[in-house]
């Protein structure tokens, strides 16, 4: 008997095998929108941090940006959300990404006037991912990849 070609049931096996073979080998793209969204959620909470240091570096005069001197600016720390307040006042807010959440020791960071702080590790989270924005002693600031 000629046989010619493959058969039905041959081309399925081995499509199968083949698409299997393809999901082990590409990224998934759930994972590659979840670092994504960390890496979004970090850079922005550093971007914030340094516009606090930068802020506090500024306060000791007498006035800046209509505030006066009396309570130095902070960042307020939840675990969905954050706040930078100046004079008691609330200048920014930033509420996190849905799933993205925020685990801190600490409720309030505050940079002192020369823009140094008190060592600081703010992790961020996201199913099993997280990342790390971190500052140092001298009051640098940076991200870390997490698990």
């Amino acid at each position: 008997m000629d046989e010619r070609g493959w058969s039905l049931l041959e081309l399925v096996v081995c499509g199968a095998i083949l698409a299997l073979g393809a999901l082990l080998v590409l990224p998934r793209p759930a994972q590659q929108l979840a670092e994504r969204q960390l890496d979004y959620e970090a850079a922005c909470l550093a971007a914030e941090l340094r516009f606090l240091q930068d802020l506090s570096r500024d306060y000791p005069r007498e006035e800046l940006w209509g505030l006066s001197r009396a309570v130095m600016p902070e960042l307020s720390i939840d675990t969905y959300q954050y706040y930078v307040y100046a004079d008691g006042r609330s200048m920014l807010k930033h509420k996190a990404q849905p799933g993205v959440y925020y685990r801190y020791p600490h409720p309030t960071i505050v940079f002192s006037p020369s823009g140094d702080a008190e060592p600081v590790t703010i992790e961020i989270h996201l199913a099993e991912s997280s990342r790390r924005v971190i500052v140092d002693r001298a009051g640098r600031i940076r991200t870390a990849g997490g698990d």
